[in-house]
């Protein structure tokens, strides 16, 4: 089999990370984002524990380990911000009903793939993710401020912490503990 290689569009809005073309196969890897995955053919995708999840549509949690082992000659792929709404209500759906219960994306040329995403939000908005995490003002304050500060260049965390009112090692401990990963890999 030759391997499809990746090619298409992006579209990069705040919490959002869609891509829309060839997808191609991928070593084993994990990313913080909630990915959604549709193609007019089934794909397959290996966890972490070498269980093959194969379908049309697909949804890979937060921070799971996967690899695409079978991609597809046009598909779309939507990362979700795990923090938002959208972003719960999948990784809830995927942890809950399997990773193959993914809503559909439609990938049609005449939908944009602003369109895709904007339909994919909406079908994801209603279904119950579950409350949001109790969170430590110190983190919370950080996650709103790091939503107006990645844009505008290098963040420092001894400057977040500072303007959270706390000491950057307090900050790097909660964070980590409550949000999953540390804050400059967050910031990446």
């Amino acid at each position: 089999m030759t391997e499809q290689p990746w090619a298409g569009s992006a579209l990069l809005r705040p919490g959002v990370l869609a891509f829309s073309g060839t997808i191609g196969v991928t070593d084993p890897h994990a990313h913080h984002a909630v990915q959604v995955m549709t193609a007019p053919t089934a794909m397959t995708i290996v966890d972490g524990n070498g269980v093959c999840h194969r379908g049309a549509k697909v949804i890979v949690p937060a921070d799971a380990t996967h690899r695409i082992d079978t991609g597809a000659a046009r598909g779309c792929l939507v990362f979700l911000d795990p923090e938002s709404t959208a972003g719960r209500a999948a990784h809830h759906r995927s942890i809950h009903h399997g990773w193959t219960s993914g809503p559909v994306l439609s990938h049609t040329r005449e939908r944009t793939l602003a369109e895709v995403v904007t339909n994919l939000v909406t079908q994801l908005t209603p279904i119950h993710a579950g409350p949001g995490p109790q969170r430590h003002p110190a983190v919370v304050a950080t996650l709103d401020l790091l939503a107006t500060l990645t844009g505008s260049g290098a963040v420092r965390v001894t400057d977040v912490a500072a303007r959270v009112g706390i000491s950057a090692s307090r900050l790097t401990h909660l964070f980590t503990d409550e949000v999953g990963i540390p804050v400059r890999r967050y910031v990446l």
